[in-house]
């Protein structure tokens, strides 16, 4: 269920979403083989909306850290949405100090933004 959660939230299916979270909320949280939640791949393909449904039915996603320690709110600084994204996530209580295991805060993807970017290419990927 968490892959078909997944797969939606990548083709930016919001009923899709809304389904799959009506049957089980806690799928929100379920990591991806690459221990990616949820939220962190709607930042990626920059569903606004299913970002907030995510964050408004389980809140505690918002500071939940990749295998690498990231947030979504890092992942949000190298997108192209950054700044409608990174807004609503710190609006919801992203903490904007949280830093990663080669200890980056958020801000430092704003300007490298290469290895978030490499994150958002393998996922795409995954949908061919």
């Amino acid at each position: 269920m968490r892959d078909e959660l997944h797969t939606f939230i990548r083709n930016g299916y919001l009923e899709g979403v809304n389904n799959m979270i009506e049957i089980n909320m806690q799928l929100i949280t379920a990591k991806s083989d690459r221990s990616r939640t949820s939220l962190h791949l709607a930042v990626l393909f920059g569903s606004l909306d299913i970002i907030k449904v995510l964050i408004k039915t389980k809140p505690s996603v918002i500071n939940m850290p990749d295998n690498l320690g990231r947030t979504p709110l890092h992942y949000a600084m190298a997108m192209n949405k950054m700044e409608e994204i990174s807004r609503t996530l710190l609006e919801y209580g992203a903490d904007k100090t949280i830093r990663d295991v080669k200890m980056r805060m958020p801000s430092y993807y704003f300007i490298y933004k290469q290895d978030i970017r490499d994150i958002k290419r393998e996922e795409q990927n995954l949908n061919l």
